[in-house]
């Protein structure tokens, strides 16, 4: 007799698709990868509230910060749109409300120990971060982009052998 073993993100994930609550996977998806899609600093600042029709709200703290990101809603939407995101289609619009909120737990550890585990040497570590970010568009988005992954990687690479 053979036994089905299935992980339980992907049938939680199944259900919530079949229920038509796909939104709330992948709004867990936007928080999981919001440093890499807002990027450090503003991360801390932002957080995504509610994806509903396909329209993300983004909290922001201060208005400055929304009036800053309006500039920068395509490059949002083409990382969000992502295979390692959520996909194209979910997100075509997005929205900014002005509000306190408590912040968002650090996802990027878990991204970066596993490239660690897989073996990414500094030397390779900005090569694995350049064909992650092959589907963007805009060079100079995909360049930082690529960089601060490499960067990434490294320091964590750094700090798993200092450990």
């Amino acid at each position: 007799m053979s036994e089905k073993v299935f992980k339980t993100k992907n049938v939680i994930a199944r259900v919530l698709t079949d229920n038509n609550l796909g939104d709330i996977l992948h709004l867990s998806r936007l928080i999981h990868n919001w440093e890499v899609i807002i990027g450090g600093p503003l991360a801390k600042k932002t957080k995504p509230k509610t994806l509903h029709y396909k329209e993300l709200v983004i909290q922001v703290l201060e208005p400055a910060y929304a009036q800053h990101l309006k500039y920068y809603i395509p490059q949002i939407l083409e990382i969000i749109a992502t295979k390692d995101v959520c996909g194209e289609g979910v997100v075509n619009r997005i929205r900014f409300e002005t509000g306190q909120f408590q912040p968002l737990p650090e996802p990027t550890a878990k991204i970066e120990s596993k490239a660690v585990k897989r073996g990414l040497t500094k030397d390779n570590a900005l090569k694995e971060a350049e064909e992650r970010t092959i589907q963007i568009k805009d060079p100079r988005l995909q360049r930082a982009l690529s960089r601060a992954m490499a960067q990434s990687l490294r320091n964590q690479e750094t700090k798993d052998k200092t450990e």
